[in-house]
């Protein structure tokens, strides 16, 4: 659905729930905002996807424009062998970034550059990575837009997020905080986790079978001047 007829549906449930007054469309646009934010939070919904090809001694590499959050980096290598990268925080990658070049383990962010940094840093220029990441949701202002960033794997949901939407203005009239508005919505978030996470989950459980048969260690031993043990 475009904003214009979220707007409707909205208006329309607020005149049979509560008999109110016509919403101004600001209003409705605001909540209905809030509530994409919402569920794009809690689901990690709707996933991009970025890839690239390492340079030889380089450990950044920037991150698309849209970026918000990593949920998974796979690095491949050799012919056809890869492995999920394992998170470092950022602090920590610093403290032991003089460690020599060699097959990344794994990746932290840079927030101030928006890049991704792997650790070892890659001593290859043929490698390749690959991640799945949570964009940064778009508000709707036009009448024309579309929630979800306009991905059409999320259409499904239009009316879950107009449900919510209502929560929000009814929680709002009544002097109820918002999460009083969200916690009827556990099971719709539950059920865009099960309906659009088949990707990732089917490529990390390859990983793990991967793993399992002994063809690849995503979880190494790491130097002893590595001050975490994961």
């Amino acid at each position: 659905m475009t904003l214009s007829e979220l707007i409707a549906e909205v208006k329309e449930r607020m005149q049979e729930e509560t008999n109110s007054d016509r919403l101004p469309n600001s209003v409705v646009t605001s909540r209905l905002n809030q509530a994409q934010r919402f569920i794009a939070r809690e689901s990690g919904q709707p996933l991009q996807s970025q890839s690239g090809t390492t340079t030889a001694s380089q450990a950044n590499y920037s991150l698309n424009s849209d970026w918000f959050k990593t949920k998974s980096v796979r690095y491949g290598y050799g012919a056809s062998d890869f492995r999920l990268l394992c998170f470092m925080p950022i602090d920590e990658y610093r403290s032991i970034r003089s460690v020599t070049t060699g097959l990344p383990t794994h990746y932290t962010v840079d927030l101030t550059t928006k890049e991704v940094l792997f650790w070892p840093t890659p001593s290859s220029s043929t490698d390749t990575y690959s991640m799945y990441y949570m964009p940064v949701i778009t508000s709707m202002t036009a009448d024309n837009d579309t929630p979800f960033n306009g991905d059409a794997r999320m259409t499904q949901f239009d009316y879950d997020l107009i449900g919510l939407a209502v929560n929000y203005i009814i929680a709002k009239d009544t002097g109820r905080p918002p999460q009083e508005a969200e916690k009827a919505f556990a099971g719709t978030i539950a059920m865009i986790k099960r309906s659009l996470t088949g990707v990732e989950t089917a490529m990390t459980a390859s990983m793990e079978s991967y793993e399992n048969s002994g063809g690849g260690r995503a979880r190494p031993v790491l130097p002893a001047n590595y001050p975490k043990v994961w």
